[in-house]
Formats: structure tokens, sequence, C-alpha cells
């Protein structure tokens, strides 16, 4: 039959289709052969060729015929067994009992001597292998016909081939939820980055705060809103009860509010932190003033013009000072001097020189800095002294101005810096202490307090018993943040340096008014408050102590070198405790500002895969429904599989291998279809919001999908399977 392999049963004859039954009895090389009536439908010359069949199968098996023909029976059989409404009537070779008996006796002997043959010769390689061997004996005495995985693969996949476009379209269908489930694990997988990204771009923003002293916020809004009377709720009554919330305050104040040890955590810092994850920031409380020239207005040409601190240089612009009180809300945003690190790797690895600049190599030396597209905001443009107030018109009147409009400003690097015989962007500073002259009549220190008289050219260009009253800076260098630096260490627009920080304070501490002071003598000065305690009028006249800072901000180079941060302190503190001592305690209010939009965005997703998951289900049913109708179109192959020795089990894979395919297929079609989608999904976001490649996914997601997809399908297929395995092989044969 090797000739008619490919072809259906109904392109058959009928001895062709008997000697595939035969051949389907034989397979599994049975011990008896029952054949009904095996030439009743043939023509006698088929008839003849199918017993010659069955003749040379009965040398090596036992068959047993049934048959109306006598014929065939005297011809072919070895013993014929003549039957009568159920009764035996005749029998042509009858077998004795006692004949049976003595055979039986033979094979049981004969396996038994094998068998004892096999375990001696076992045993003499060792008792434990003798075990197995009885083992593996008893396996194989049990062991049963079946069908590989490969077989029910194959059946499967050619059952499915057939049906190509049912196939599809289930496939389809049940790729439509997890194309719903990528999507949305591509937006929040390309959020999260996102927001990561966002989060480590403001790093320089919101640093790792510790300050002298520290007030326990969530503990206090804990306290104002935990109700800790034992009343009932809704009570039916018309009284009005007070509830107690400062008392509860009160009482735990000791417990909310605390003071660090700067001092020992700044030379704990000073000796053990690693510069390669960040950088470290000390205020000792001290202020300075800043003040330019160049840019005064008409006929004001004997006045300085007050750049910094921004908030009170806008006192000095008329159209703008009725604003300084809003202002000054926003002060913590309008930083234009900010101190560098020392940190000249760090700051070489963030930014990058342009034209023939330099980094500081002096105290009095500064930069400027830009940012990537070499802009500086046009409200700083005053407080860097490169527009007077006069210019502040041509502000307002927004980006609708001309070429040489307000707006749009331009300035050369040469310019900046000082090149080709022209003279630096210059400054000059004053500490608290400046503003101090002693009344020679009576004796007293009186500050130089009107804001005209502080600008003043015979003052910021003066002398008072030889010693300058301000100092002069002046900006070496132009820097712009480098393309593939994601956070950056200068949060104003010009850079200094510690050193001009220390340089100020050792300055002050030599003014006589400071000296006198820490004489311990009677010292008069006005416009003090009596009541300030030495310690704060030092840091009002710009002398600090270098090792006793206020407040220290630690900032993290990258969102890594954060973790690693934390990580600092807190072994810091488990040192602290160990010694019985109290922990520092540190605030980071970017941790807290990003955890609670981590946890919206959490949130979001999980419900948008909720409804997702929705249809991963509906697809589950879906294709549970039409494996129960392969079901019902195969039964004729359940039925011819059961009869060539498959088991239940068997059966029963190949639904459900069925199943599994229909889930891979709906796995590679719904990762497909994401990837093709996500493609104008990130064109339409880039438009709108101007985020690029937003909706991505990792590498992991798309394999998740595909398993989850096979699992669920595989899942779908136990049901109808099941009732596969179940179905009576006898009834399967006799449908069509």
């Amino acid at each position: 039959l090797k000739a008619h392999a490919r072809k259906h049963p109904s392109q058959l004859s009928g001895g062709q289709m008997q000697r595939v039954a035969i051949a389907r009895a034989i397979v599994n090389n049975p011990e008896i052969i029952l054949a009904d009536e095996p030439t009743g439908a043939l023509d006698s010359e088929s008839g003849v060729e199918v017993m010659e069949l069955l003749k040379e199968i009965s040398k090596d098996h036992l068959i047993v015929m049934v048959t109306h023909n006598s014929q065939l029976a005297d011809e072919y059989a070895t013993r014929i067994l003549n039957m009568s409404d159920g009764v035996i009537v005749g029998d042509t070779n009858e077998y004795t009992l006692d004949e049976c008996l003595s055979d039986e006796a033979a094979d049981l002997a004969a396996k038994t001597a094998a068998e004892e043959k096999a375990l001696s010769d076992i045993e003499q390689s060792g008792a434990k292998n003798a075990k197995r061997a009885l083992k593996r004996i008893e396996k194989k005495k049990r062991k049963k016909a079946s069908m590989s995985p490969l077989t029910a693969f194959s059946l499967s996949f050619t059952n499915l081939i057939s049906k190509k476009g049912r196939t599809f379209l289930t496939s389809f269908a049940g790729s439509i939820g997890i194309i719903g489930i990528m999507l949305v694990l591509a937006l929040s997988t390309g959020a999260r980055s996102f927001i990561s990204k966002m989060e480590e771009n403001a790093l320089s923003q919101y640093p790792i705060e510790i300050s002298e002293s520290n007030t326990d916020l969530s503990a206090i809004l804990s306290l104002l809103t935990t109700d800790t009377a034992k009343r009932e709720k809704y009570p039916s009554g018309d009284t009005i009860y007070t509830q107690q919330v400062i008392g509860n305050v009160l009482d735990n104040i000791p417990l909310l509010t605390s003071k660090n040890d700067l001092a020992r955590l700044k030379s704990y810092i000073d000796d053990n932190f690693d510069e390669t994850i960040g950088y470290v920031k000390y205020n000792y409380g001290t202020d300075f003033d800043v003040y330019c020239d160049y840019t005064h207005a008409k006929g004001d040409e004997d006045k300085y013009m007050k750049v910094q601190p921004f908030v009170d240089a806008i006192a000095d612009i008329p159209l703008l000072s009725g604003f300084k009180d809003q202002l000054e809300m926003f002060s913590s945003y309008l930083t234009v001097w900010d101190e560098m690190t020392d940190n000249t790797t760090l700051l070489n690895r963030q930014y990058e020189l342009l034209g023939n600049s330099k980094w500081p190599t002096n105290y009095d030396e500064v930069v400027l800095v830009v940012d990537r597209k070499n802009q500086i905001n046009d409200y700083t443009l005053f407080a860097l002294g490169l527009k007077s107030k006069e210019d502040i018109g041509s502000a307002l009147g927004g980006s609708t101005g001309g070429e040489n409009s307000f707006s749009n400003s331009t300035f050369s690097i040469s310019d900046i810096i000082g090149e080709n015989g022209k003279e630096p962007l210059h400054y000059q500073i004053a500490t608290g202490c400046d503003y101090y002259r002693k009344n020679t009549e009576t004796g007293k220190w009186e500050k130089i307090s009107a804001r005209d008289d502080q600008r003043a050219k015979t003052f910021i260009d003066g002398e008072t018993d030889g010693r300058k009253n301000t100092v002069n800076v002046k900006v070496v260098g132009v820097v712009r943040p480098r393309e593939d630096a994601n956070v950056t260490s200068i949060n104003g627009n010009i850079g200094y340096t510690a050193a001009l920080s220390r340089y100020l304070s050792e300055r002050a501490s030599e003014h006589p008014l400071v000296k006198a002071l820490n004489s311990e003598t009677e010292v008069g000065i006005s416009e003090i408050d009596p009541s300030t305690d030495f310690d704060s009028l030092m840091l009002k006249l710009g002398v600090s102590d270098v090792d006793k800072p206020k407040k220290i901000k630690i900032y993290a180079s990258s969102f890594d070198s954060k973790e690693k941060i934390l990580a600092f302190l807190n072994n810091y503190n488990a040192t602290r405790q160990a010694n019985g001592e109290t922990p520092v305690k540190y605030s980071d209010n970017l941790s807290m500002i990003m955890a609670y939009v981590e946890s919206m965005t959490a949130t979001i997703t999980g419900v948008l895969i909720g409804f997702a998951a929705i249809s991963l289900i509906v697809s589950s049913i879906m294709i549970a429904i039409i494996i129960y109708t392969s079901v019902i179109e195969r039964k004729k192959e359940i039925g011819v599989l059961r009869s060539i020795g498959a088991r239940k089990l068997d059966v029963s894979s190949v639904f459900i291998a069925e199943s599994g395919i229909i889930g891979c297929l709906s796995g590679v079609l719904g990762i497909a279809i994401s990837y093709i989608l996500i493609l104008p999904i990130n064109a339409v976001i880039a438009k709108l919001f101007s985020v690029q490649h937003l909706a991505t996914l990792s590498w992991w997601q798309p394999l998740m999908m595909f398993g989850i997809s096979i699992v669920l399908a595989v899942l779908a297929g136990f049901v109808p399977a099941h009732m596969a395995a179940n179905k009576d092989p006898v009834e399967c044969l006799r449908s069509e």
C-alpha cells in the first residue's frame, strides 16, 4: 500500500481498505487478532488476497476469524468451531483442559527461567544494580503502547494546515488580547523609562539634603489626620465633640524635631565619600551681593547695578519692583550664582568648554553656563549684567521684536571672556561686613543700608582704612553641557569655586568689626537686633566656620549613584546607632515626588492591563470552542487512533497540542502586530508631545506574552481534549 499512502479512504478500493484495516490491527503486534467477516464486502479475487495475507500473519499471531463462508474456513483455518444460536455445535481440533494447563505451565516456566537467569547475571554486579534491574523488568512488563509528543504535534499541525483560513482567523482573534497588553506594556515601559530619565535629569535640582535642624513633616501630618478619640461613628445624639490635635502635636514635638550633628557628618564625608558617584555642597549660611557696571543706564553712570541676589536686584527695576514679594516665593528657582564642585573630573565629564575658555584656577575666576543650544534665559540677562534696567521695556515686548530686540540679543564668547583686547565680564562682590563703617563721633558701627548708597561707585570701587570694599571676579570661560550628560552639577548661570567662598569668609574674618566682636569688648552695632546670638551675627557679617555647615546637599551623578549615596548615609547611621547615638535625618524630596508618580503610573498600567486581559479570557473561550469543534470533526480519527493502540492520554495530547499550536500562532501574530503598531504610536506621540520613542518594549516582555499565549491556549484545550479522550472508539469508528 506504500504507493497509496497519500490517498484518502474514498480513493481506495475495497481490498485496499481491507488491507489498511489489517495493517491497523497488526501495527501494535497483538497476540490475538479478531477478524469479523474480513472478506464480506470483497469480490472473490480480493477476498483470496486478504485470506492469503491473514494466512501469512497467522504464522506469528493467533487469528480468530468469523465468517459465513465455509469454503474459506475449510481452505485456510487450522481449527474450525461451528456455532448455532450462540452455542458451539462442532470443533474440528478440540483443545482439552489438560493441554491448556500444560502449555501455560511450560510458558510460565520458560519465562521464569529467563528472568532468573537475567537477575543472576545482574546480581553479579551488585545488589543496587539488581534492584534497579528488577524495577526495569517490572516496568517493561507493564509498558503499554504510547504516542510520542512529535507524533501528536504532527497530527495536530496537519489538521490545522488543512483548515488554513479558520486557523488564521482563530489565531488572529486570540492575538487581540496579546496586542492590547503588549501596547499597554510598551507605553508603561516607555513611561517608566521617561519618568526615570526625568528623575535622573532632576538629580541636580533635588539633592539629598541634611539640615542642622530637622522636622519630620510626615509624622506631623500623620498626627494631624489621626483620630485618637474612641467614639462611635455617626452617633444618634445631637452633641458635638472636640478632637484633640494640638495637644497630640505638642506632646510629640521632641520626637518630631531633631538636631543633626553636621560637623561630624562633614568629617565622615570628607574622609570616606566616593567622588565618582556624586558631589557634596556645604552651605554655611552666609550670603554675598554681586554688582556690575558695564551696562549702567544713562544718567546713572555713578551707580553699579545689583545683580545678585536676583530677587533683591528686581527692586532696582521699576517695572518689576512691585512683583518682588511674589518673586521671593520662587527665589529658589531663580538661582544665578552657584558654587561648583571641586571635582574637576566630574565637571569635564558633564561640561565642555567653548571657544578659548578655561576652568577657574583662582578664587576670583568664574564661568558662564549656557544650555545645549548655547542659550541663556532672557530674565538672567539682568542678573548677569548683560542688560540694564532700562532694557526691561524691550523684554516685556515679548518675542515679536526685531533683529535687535531684547529677545533676539546675541553675544560672542570673546565678548564674555574678553579676547582681542576686550575686557571680560567682571563683577564686584561684597559681604555683610563690607557695609559697616565705624562712626568716629558715636563709636558705633553703622551700616550703609540705603540701596543707592550700596550701589554707589564711590563705595563699590573705594577703600576703607586701606581695605578694598569689594572683591573683583571675572569670567574666564563659557561652558555647555555635553551631549551625553544626563545630569549637570551647576544649577545657575554663573559657576564659582569653593575657593571664592573660603576667601570671602576669611576676608570677612579680617574686617575690623569682626575682630572687635571676637575681642569680646563692648561693640555697638546699628541695625542689628541686640538679642541676635554671636554665631548668627557672624553669619550675617559673612564669617563662617568651615567645619560646621548649616546644610549639606549631596548630588548624585546618576540614578544608580543615588542608591549608593543613600547606602553611604545608611551605613553612617548604622554606625551611630551601634554606638548609641542618634542617626542623622535627611530629606529626599525627589524620591517622594517620584514615588507618587510611579504609584500612579503603576495603577493606570494595572487597570489598562486588566481591561486588555478580558479579551485574553474571551479568546481562550473561543479557542476552547474551536478545539471542541475539531473534536467533533475528527471523531473518525479518534477511533482510528484508539484502534491502533493510542491511549486516552495520547488522544488528549493530540488536541492539547492543537490548542498549543494555535496559542503559539496567536502569540507570534500578537507580537508582530504590536511591534508594527508601535511605530505609528511613537510617531503620533512625538508629534503631539515631542517625546521620542516613548512606546518601547523590554526584551523579556514579548517572551512573557508568548508564553502566556501558549499557556492560556493549552488550558483552554484541556476540557475538549478530555472529552475527546473519553469518547467510545467503536462509536467514533462508525462515524462518517
